[in-house]
């Protein structure tokens, strides 16, 4: 859809489909500019039926890719599957994490046995050190 199409023009495009129920253009926010994407809910399923078949016509110089909106509580659902799937790798990998720590400080609690065996500490001038 072209940047600065308008919605009369737009209404104006689809009033042989039927009766448009409304439109909505979507704007950049700072510039107001159309971002190429507009909403448009017919009255009728009939004239939504026309209004597909009008997919790759010209508007304006530019062809036009016409479709369903997908109904929000869809996209919500998609949304909140997106999050669930990143919060559960995030959890994945701190325990993963998590795991690797641990072994980290039995090889470490396993070298200070082995050096507390190897180590006679009734021989004279030797120290033992022990850190964490």
């Amino acid at each position: 859809m072209p940047f600065n199409a308008t919605e009369e023009e737009l209404r104006t495009f689809f009033k042989d489909c039927g009766a448009v129920e409304n439109i909505r253009i979507i704007r950049d926010p700072q510039t107001h500019v159309g971002k190429g994407i507009a909403y448009v809910t017919f009255k009728e399923m009939s004239a939504f039926k026309a209004a597909l078949k009008k997919t790759k016509s010209q508007f304006k110089d530019r062809e036009l890719r016409i479709k369903k909106a997908a109904p929000s509580e869809r996209v919500e659902k998609k949304q909140m599957k997106k999050k669930s799937l990143t919060q559960t790798n995030a959890e994945r990998r701190l325990a993963r994490k998590e795991r690797q720590e641990m072994k980290k400080d039995d090889l470490r609690e396993q070298d200070l046995n082995a050096i507390i065996k190897n180590v006679n500490v009734d021989e004279p001038d030797v120290e033992v050190i022990f850190w964490r």
